[in-house]
């Protein structure tokens, strides 16, 4: 199977904002329990103050996750750019019945099934970890059939886990 897509650095940063805000909601969920534990006495005194500083602590949470995840997003577009691990332009993504090759005009990268230690598809991304680095697939990339096409063949050919007795 071959998917060809062409990779910029803006929607390199933005499919690395949208994995890394994969967890806000858990943030926001341990900030909300933490805020509750702190003002439970004041719960009963005071429930209108409680709840608009509720409300103010949470659009601050809010904000302050998604400033972290932009600027994570813009330092880690360049660093990985730096180490080769991402290549903007024309792509090219291959599965083979023992790797995913992925070319650019300067760049091949072979990730051998065997390699691969777990994968993770929430739908508009999917993403294939090694040892050594992650792979992301967006669905934006390519069309809908090719997308599932090729994660089909990634989840038949990578290791199987083994269950513990």
């Amino acid at each position: 199977m071959k998917i060809e897509y062409e990779l910029t650095k803006k929607e390199y940063e933005k499919i690395v904002r949208k994995v890394n805000s994969k967890y806000d909601n858990i943030y926001i969920i341990f900030a909300s329990i933490l805020y509750l534990i702190v003002v439970r006495d004041l719960i009963l005194d005071n429930i209108k103050v409680v709840f608009l500083l509720y409300i103010g602590m949470f659009a601050l949470i809010y904000a302050l996750l998604k400033i972290a995840n932009l600027v994570i997003s813009k330092i880690f577009a360049p660093i990985n750019e730096k180490k080769g691990l991402v290549k903007y332009g024309n792509c090219t993504l291959k599965t083979t019945k023992e790797k995913i090759i992925q070319e650019s005009s300067d760049n091949k990268l072979e990730i051998y099934y065997k390699d691969i230690v777990k994968t993770s598809n929430d739908g508009k991304y999917y993403l294939i970890y090694t040892k050594n680095i992650i792979l992301i697939l967006s669905q934006s990339l390519c069309t809908e059939e090719e997308y599932e096409k090729f994660i089909n063949i990634v989840e038949e050919n990578k290791p199987k886990k083994e269950k513990k007795k």
